[in-house]
């Protein structure tokens, strides 16, 4: 399989966005970085006619990518646009794996929302289809069938605009934030990884959770001890891939209270794959510690917050309870106003709980767990 990344000039499009400076890197090196990364390629090529681009690639890649101006019909081929600054290696890689024969294209998969119409006139220059977002192409140069591959809201996303252009900086710096955010709950992990692997607790509580929990300074629930696993700003997807995927996390309470949610409903991962990722946690327990009560506290809503909304967070808390079983599920709705959101004076920021948010959340728990 040949890999051609399209970094022709595009005299269609309002500037030259291939050598726009994107946080630090020319836009389109953000892609030859990750066609780089994928193994399945017999040879990666960059396909342009700007001596700007040629000269660039000199500068960054030394000679570990070839510059051409034209290519031949040599099949199969994977063709992806310069200007698709968030595709990731992952994704290529899942792409290529599926991939059978004939004409494959990407398409835009929004959250929850299902494309049952082929997308037709896909290219990466000339002219631009506003409606859809192109981000590569798959041919063997013989069948004709055409298939559509669809690609998250953020990997779609194609610098075909100025408004592109504004919004790739936007997500690049927010790409950024979730590289320090994932340090972040490393270096939170090693601070806490004592109290993750002791054993010393049988007769008190173990709390498991994102940042709602890791904040609670609680040492006890009515003179019983608590052992606060929470790590703040991970998800259910991470908590296992970091803690109990390496056996971290010492299962030696009988109660347990775990609190997922708020950090998976604002990836991308569907309802399913969330209910999986919390699953993973519960069996996990229950594998270390037979007959243990688990209390599963339901996402709380929040209060003015843009990266979140109560409508999600109410579909998500719906479709969960009724999907896990054997847990014993905690109603947070004494934390809400009349209008449903998360109240004022039980929040710092709309969404982390202050001093009288965490007073009521002890007083909605103690009822049910002791």
């Amino acid at each position: 399989m040949l890999g051609c990344i399209d970094c022709r000039e595009d005299e269609n499009l309002e500037n030259d966005f291939l050598i726009l400076n994107l946080w630090g890197k020319p836009l389109f090196s953000y892609i030859v970085d990750e066609m780089l990364d994928v193994d399945i390629f017999d040879k990666v090529i960059l396909l342009t006619n700007s001596k700007y681009v040629k000269y660039l690639v000199k500068t960054l890649f030394n000679n570990r990518i070839d510059v051409v101006e034209e290519i031949s019909s040599q099949y199969p081929m994977f063709m992806v646009s310069g200007r698709a600054v968030f595709l990731k290696s992952q994704t290529i890689m899942k792409v290529l794996e599926e991939y059978k024969e004939g004409y494959v294209y990407a398409s835009v998969k929004k959250k929850n929302i299902e494309w049952n119409n082929e997308i037709e006139n896909i290219s990466f220059l000339g002219e631009y289809i506003e409606t859809y977002t192109n981000v590569f192409s798959i041919s063997d140069g013989t069948s004709a069938c055409k298939k559509t591959y669809l690609l998250n809201s953020f990997e779609s996303v194609v610098v075909n605009s100025k408004n592109d252009f504004e919004l790739s900086v936007i997500l690049k710096k927010k790409e950024l934030n979730t590289s320090i955010l994932k340090q972040t709950i490393l270096a939170r992990i090693k601070e806490k990884r004592n109290i993750l692997k002791y054993k010393k607790n049988q007769k008190g509580i173990c709390l498991i959770g994102h940042s709602q929990i890791d904040n609670w300074e609680l040492k006890e629930l009515q003179g019983i001890s608590i052992r606060n696993c929470g790590i703040g700003g991970i998800s259910s997807r991470e908590y296992y891939e970091y803690i109990l995927k390496d056996n971290i996390l010492e299962c030696v309470e009988d109660k347990y209270i775990v609190m997922h949610g708020t950090n998976d409903i604002i990836c991308e991962d569907s309802l399913d794959e969330i209910y999986e990722n919390i699953s993973k946690t519960l069996n996990y327990i229950r594998e270390r510690k037979i007959n243990c009560t688990i209390f599963f506290v339901q996402c709380i809503h929040v209060n003015g917050r843009l990266d979140r909304n109560n409508k999600e967070i109410d579909q998500f808390n719906g479709f969960l309870r009724a999907k896990l079983e054997d847990v014993i599920w905690i109603d947070t709705s004494k934390l809400d106003d009349v209008f449903g959101n998360l109240k004022q004076e039980y929040t710092i920021d709309g969404l982390h709980l202050s001093t009288k948010g965490y007073e009521k959340l002890n007083e909605i728990i103690s009822k049910e767990v002791l």
